[in-house]
């Protein structure tokens, strides 16, 4: 058996017989068991404590390579640079088995921690842990050492914000987002925001960076890397994903999405924002541990806002809020000093802010939140389908801004300041932003670069200019009078004012096939969205009508040529127009809608 030497510091053998064979190894034992406080099913690891040329080295291991095997222990021993001779080997195992057992007795336990944020404790409130951070009266150290959470002074830091975040409205913005991933984590599911995605989106030198690293040294060290607060796009999806799980309430940077190698930027956004790993089967087709999830806020910089190079689906816009181009650092000067401050003095308001967020009730929380929309949505004058969910997430931001100036009495802080930054962004975008729209510019852009494939026609359906190519379409300009419309409101003297309308007709299939050449596969909600604005004839309850010049079903566009420039080639030829009382064309001609007509639009790839 090994037995260990406190006055020679080192590690003596003793026989069956109780022969001494003295200094054999260098003293070592287990100092204490690590415990992961938030994760109960991880293999059992043990610090060792070892003494070599008088110094004390700790050093950390599996459990089980301690006791597999002689050669097992022997490899990882030798790895972390303790040598001993083979046949001492098993003693070795022996040893370290009793004396884990002892520090186990002893409660020798040495906390570790993987979360950053909440850490669900029901039936008790939840904790919030960062880097040392004390757990039921026990210090507890988040497990990647290389991750820093505080340095310098905290009056040194407050000084800071009052001479270059607080006296600047865009800064005093940032420094509410960076606090608002505390609000969002913990209301996750009653506010049902997720993983909010905030995109600060400009051009080079606005502040994008800086601003990211500013909210980061909120909580921690600033400084880019693949593993900290603030990080790259320098890694594949799954290794991105995978790196998230286990953040709760503490802010994470993603700097630069165009570096990412990401072409389809629409299954990342949601990745992102679903809070939770891809369900995954075993080869036993069992559920596969998918492991921690994950909320708050994910800030990213990136110079085109990152929706631009997603998939135009509803569910993309609702998912990210946009900075829409907001410059935050003042002046190159103030950025620079904003970094160089934040070097080397962080971590030092985001525990405060979270510890004083945790006084409060649930209640009174889940109640302050409540208030807050209903503020939100006054302020959202005109809304869609969108604004509910958008609301949701601009409500935790102006909750934040009221908690921030509760806590600490900044005068300058004003909450509807910071309510408008986002407000304002969302109204400039309501109108534009639902894929019917995008749609509709997609095609108008078609048409006109495609016009040569369309048959013009007169009013009466006569052929003007024959179509080049294959058929794409038809194209229809005619004057119609507003006294339907108008009837009782004019004068009787006044005559009735006249409209120049054309009508646009194109199979439904190029129609998708153009919509899903821009990433628009709704197709449905599309024509949904055009038949309810009236940009599309309807038929039979249907958003597509049947046409004798085409063996399919056909979108039926009408516009007003005084309200749209489409084809403005065309309008400006001499035509004549003049509205008579002639037989209508009718559209109601019956066939099979399931005839080939791939012959007809062969060329048209």
């Amino acid at each position: 058996m090994l037995n260990p030497n406190y006055v020679t510091k080192k590690m003596d053998y003793i026989d069956k017989e109780g022969y001494i064979t003295p200094n054999v190894c260098n003293l070592i034992y287990v100092k204490s068991i690590i415990k992961m406080i938030d994760a109960a099913d991880v293999d059992m690891q043990v610090i060792l404590e070892t003494v070599s040329n008088g110094q004390t080295i700790e050093m950390q291991m599996d459990y089980s390579t301690l006791i597999q095997s002689q050669e097992s222990l022997l490899k990882e021993l030798s790895r972390l640079g303790y040598l001993m001779n083979f046949k001492f080997a098993n003693p070795m195992r022996e040893y370290l088995y009793f004396s884990a057992q002892s520090a186990q007795n002893n409660n020798n336990y040495t906390q570790y921690h993987s979360t950053l944020g909440f850490l669900d404790c029901s039936p008790n409130p939840p904790a919030f842990l960062l880097g040392n951070t004390v757990f039921n009266g026990i210090s507890s150290t988040y497990l990647d050492a290389k991750m820093k959470f505080t340095t310098g002074q905290s009056t040194d830091y407050q000084k800071f914000l009052d001479d270059y975040i607080l006296p600047y409205d865009t800064m005093r913005y940032a420094l509410i987002l960076g606090l608002s991933s505390v609000a969002a984590s913990y209301l996750k599911d009653y506010a049902d925001v997720g993983t909010v995605l905030l995109n600060l989106s400009g051009p080079s030198s606005t502040g994008k960076t800086t601003t990211a690293q500013f909210i980061a040294s909120l909580w921690g060290q600033p400084q880019i890397s693949n593993l900290g607060l603030v990080r790259t796009f320098n890694a594949t999806q799954n290794a991105l994903i995978h790196s998230l799980r286990g953040i709760s309430g503490v802010p994470v940077c993603l700097d630069d999405a165009t570096t990412g190698g990401f072409k389809n930027r629409t299954e990342l956004i949601y990745s992102l924002a679903q809070s939770e790993p891809k369900l995954r089967l075993t080869s036993k087709i069992q559920f596969r541990d998918s492991g921690k999830t994950w909320s708050g806020m994910i800030i990213i910089t990136s110079e085109q806002p990152i929706v631009d190079d997603a998939e135009n689906r509803p569910g993309i816009l609702a998912r990210v809020l946009d900075t829409n181009g907001l410059v935050f650092t003042q002046s190159a000067e103030h950025a620079e000093a904003i970094k160089r401050f934040i070097s080397s003095n962080y971590g030092h308001i985001g525990r405060k802010y979270a510890r004083k967020l945790l006084t409060k009730t649930e209640d009174e929380i889940k109640s302050m939140f409540d208030e807050c929309k209903v503020e939100v949505l006054e302020k959202l004058i005109t809304r869609d389908g969108l604004s509910s969910r958008i609301a949701n997430k601009i409500a935790i931001i102006r909750m934040t801004a009221k908690l921030v100036k509760e806590f600490w009495d900044y005068s300058s802080i004003d909450v509807d300041e910071i309510t408008e930054f986002m407000v304002k962004v969302d109204q400039d975008n309501v109108e534009e932003r639902h894929v019917g729209e995008k749609a509709l510019e997609v095609i108008k852009n078609y048409i006109q670069m495609y016009h040569s494939h369309y048959k013009k026609l007169d009013m009466y359906f006569n052929e003007l200019i024959p179509e080049k190519g294959a058929l794409y379409g038809y194209i229809r300009y005619f004057k119609t009078k507003d006294e339907d419309n108008d009837k009782g409101k004019k004068k009787k003297s006044e005559k009735p004012k006249e409209h120049f309308k054309v009508d646009i007709v194109m199979p439904i299939e190029i129609v998708d096939k153009v919509l899903r050449a821009h990433r628009i596969y709704d197709k449905n909600v599309v024509l949904k969205y055009w038949g309810d604005a009236g940009l599309i004839h309807q038929q039979s309850g249907r958003n597509t009508i049947k046409d004798s010049k085409f063996k399919t079903r056909v979108v039926k566009f009408e516009f007003e040529k005084d309200k749209e420039t489409m084809i403005p080639w065309y309008a400006s030829r001499d035509i004549p127009l003049n509205v008579r009382n002639e037989p209508s064309y009718s559209e109601s001609a019956e066939y099979d809608d399931l005839d080939n007509i791939e012959e007809i639009f062969k060329d048209l790839d």
